[in-house]
């Protein structure tokens, strides 16, 4: 679909096609729908199966892609069928209302509707752009706004994380705390049972060659805040 070269940065977009079918179905997936919307957004559509060769006119309500075109570039918009690039196979068959037919290529599966039995094919989707029927894509043009200053500074505190790796271990395992400081770890069994305890700052080994097999809890305490994190461990 060819188009001018733009001369205003564009912000988002919205899509009018209008196509007519070879096979009698309709099924059109359009990514990127507001994310209050179905995500394909054709869920809330009643199903209809559409005469060949008529003209229907489709429209797709598009969010904001995060892109924006410089004065005198130009786009190419991609329009396929069978959901590419998912390869997800189509048979192009009329269906009868609230049914589904799923094959693979080459099973030999056919579909029988109203009574007539057919078998998958190959369908040719030809998408119309005439006076009559204008096709196009309604790029918003972007207009640079005014930012306003944050009141106050902005809070940064970084919650108390701890990665146990690696988990199952056999002979020995680490613990990495996500910022320095002064940790106590108490390492407990399944009975509640204290095995270890030892203060340490952003990391340490733990030696599991003379411990039994079985689940462990981690407990972790920042000193200076009093913050506690709690991982479970795996000793094979």
């Amino acid at each position: 679909m060819p188009n001018p070269a733009l001369e205003e940065k564009p912000q988002d977009q919205q899509t009018l096609i209008f196509l007519s079918g070879a096979d009698g179905t309709r099924d059109f997936v359009s990514k990127g729908f507001p994310l209050d919307e179905p995500k394909d957004g054709i869920q809330d559509i009643p199903f209809t199966n559409i005469n060949i060769g008529e003209v229907y006119e489709y429209k797709f309500k598009m969010m904001p892609i995060a892109y924006t075109w410089g004065a005198g570039h130009k786009i190419k918009i991609l329009i396929s069928s069978s959901n590419y690039t998912r390869y997800q196979v189509n048979p192009n068959l009329p269906i009868e209302p609230g049914a589904f037919f799923r094959r693979k290529p080459g099973d030999g599966q056919k579909y029988t509707f109203q009574n007539v039995e057919m078998s998958p094919r190959v369908a040719v989707q030809r998408i119309a752009i005439s006076p009559q029927y204008p096709s196009n894509i309604d790029l918003p043009v972007y207009t640079q706004g005014i930012v306003q200053k944050t009141k106050g500074p902005i809070p940064n505190e970084i919650s108390l994380n701890a990665l146990v790796y690696p988990n199952p271990a056999k002979e020995n395992v680490s613990v990495f705390m996500s910022q320095t400081g002064r940790y106590v770890l108490n390492m407990v069994n399944i009975m509640g049972q204290l095995v270890q305890s030892v203060s340490f700052t952003s990391e340490y080994s733990i030696d599991l060659r003379t411990m039994d097999t079985g689940l462990y809890l981690l407990q972790i305490e920042d000193q200076n805040t009093g913050k506690q994190v709690v991982k479970k461990l795996s000793v094979k």
